[in-house]
């Protein structure tokens, strides 16, 4: 292997001699380290073993992070911290999980835990700080808020509560992992406290709400390029007819007041925690009943006077379920039917007519695209450019939004219940239903988008069947939880950094 690499990277000069004339050791530090960038991670390991020499070569940082960007598409680099061999361990971790994540042996491969604790229904669960130290990983802290207005954070590997909150108050949460804070609306005051979470749950700063109306749903968002601060931190605020709902826009670490206030009509059907629904490049969706309104985050500038939606979708019925196809296209669900909608066309548009920042509001009434099907969906996401969705008869099919064809069904034994969320990223896929049961699923390798049932995951019943089934599973890089009435399933996948590549 030697013999073959060196003469394509050493110069041509240096093999004037013959190679039994020198020894390893007289090869440039440079060029061993150009060495191991045409090794593959199996081979690497192997050379390493070889000296102290090569072993440190292979530390180098620039080779594990392009095995690792190469491997996870969505592998976030400001994760892994600088220093010598920090790479390589963030590797060989993160291979571990996904071994383990793939073999799915109870007690081998994951732990469970079930955080106890509150007495009403869960409503909404966050997780923040998932692993970012891959020296000591650790999975990240859960927050979960139930429907009598208490919060608790949670450490999922003892199951034991590290901070509460129990005013009963708190009508929505939101949490950021990158500056470690928590948002909690207060519904007596009008006001959304930021708390420290790196500082012992420290009281950070209070903002201002409009008095008397209550936040239903808040969420934080990183802009790349856009005239507001970052992050920024939204909430939904309802109001009953004829007044208008509004969404207001803060900076978290600025002013106490909005910076903008975007304009809505009332809100005539279910209110829902998630009714904030953003893009990875900032667009702004909220259902409507049969109406869909479009914000463009990325062109809003800090303003006193509403601003209308840059968009509005009007569909021919009742959009039941709505997510994120890509960056510009929004799937929803109504009845049997589900539309695409190329969202951000309309707003450039929009954009391209606006006169000194007032934006007139253009209507669509043409999708995109649209699948009709013989199903009554239950829940709707989207991974590698494809729809998931999950039926009230526990099969989850996988459609192609190109051409509306269904790729696969996965029918029982998966599920024998409904289907009621679906939680997909670029590895694999998760399932839950009313049957107490989360099915683990994996992409292949083959670049087929085809997705491949493993197994489903144990850990008894939760609390002997008294609830009605997960509602929803959410999945981190390191562990998987499953919500249930009053009651969070924690699965946590084992990570051991002496495993080999």
């Amino acid at each position: 292997l030697f013999r073959s690499l060196v003469p394509k990277i050493i110069h041509p000069t240096f093999l004037a001699c013959e190679m039994s004339t020198y020894s390893i050791s007289d090869l440039p530090i440079d060029c061993i380290i150009n060495i191991c960038h045409f090794l593959s991670t199996k081979d690497l390991v192997s050379f390493s073993k070889v000296c102290k020499t090569f072993y440190e070569s292979s530390l180098v940082g620039s080779i594990w992070r392009r095995f690792s960007v190469s491997r996870w598409s969505f592998c976030d680099v400001t994760q892994v911290s600088q220093g010598p061999g920090r790479w390589r361990r963030y590797y060989i971790a993160r291979r571990s999980v996904e071994r383990h994540f793939d073999k799915g042996r109870p007690n081998d491969d994951y732990r469970v835990r079930t955080l106890r604790g509150h007495e009403a229904p869960i409503t909404t669960v966050l997780t923040v700080s998932d692993v970012t130290d891959w020296d000591n990983p650790r999975p990240p802290m859960v927050i979960s808020l139930c429907n009598d207005g208490k919060v608790k954070c949670w450490d999922p590997l003892e199951a034991k509560v590290l901070w509460s909150r129990d005013e009963g108050v708190v009508t929505a949460i939101a949490a950021d992992h990158l500056t470690s804070q928590l948002a909690s609306s207060c519904s007596t005051n009008a006001t959304i406290d930021i708390w420290n979470l790196n500082n012992n749950f420290s009281l950070q700063k209070t903002l201002c709400s409009v008095p008397g109306k209550a936040i239903i749903s808040l969420k934080y968002k990183h802009l790349a390029m856009s005239s507001l601060p970052t992050p920024i931190l939204m909430g939904y605020i309802a109001a009953t007819h004829p007044q208008l709902s509004s969404i207001q826009i803060w900076d978290p670490n600025g002013d106490v007041k909005p910076l903008v206030q975007l304009e809505v009509p009332p809100y005539s059907g279910m209110l829902s925690k998630d009714i904030l629904q953003v893009s990875r490049n900032g667009l702004l969706a909220i259902i409507n009943t049969d109406t869909i309104l479009v914000w463009n985050l990325g062109i809003l500038t800090p303003q006193e006077s509403p601003v209308p939606p840059h968009t509005t979708v009007h569909g021919d019925s009742t959009v039941t379920i709505t997510c994120w196809l890509h960056d510009n296209c929004l799937a929803t669900h109504c009845t049997q039917k589900i539309d695409i909608w190329d969202v951000n066309t309309a707003i450039s548009a929009t954009h391209k007519r606006a006169f000194q920042f007032q934006y007139r509001e253009s209507n669509m009434y043409t999708p995109l695209r649209s699948i009709h099907t013989s199903q009554i969906f239950t829940c709707l996401c989207s991974s590698n450019q494809l729809l998931l969705a999950g039926d009230p008869n526990g099969n989850v099919h996988i459609l192609d939004p190109t051409n509306g064809n269904c790729l696969q069904v996965f029918s029982k034994p998966p599920h024998v219940s409904m289907v009621t969320n679906i939680c997909a990223d670029g590895e694999r896929v998760m399932s839950c239903s009313k049957d107490f049961s989360i099915r683990v699923y994996r992409w292949t390798q083959d670049n087929t988008n085809k997705l491949e049932s493993l197994y489903t995951l144990l850990g008894g019943s939760v609390a002997h069947k008294k609830h009605d089934g997960f509602w929803k599973v959410l999945c981190t890089q390191s562990s998987c939880l499953g919500i249930c009435g009053n009651q969070i399933k924690v699965y946590t996948f084992a990570v051991k950094l002496a495993e080999t590549v």
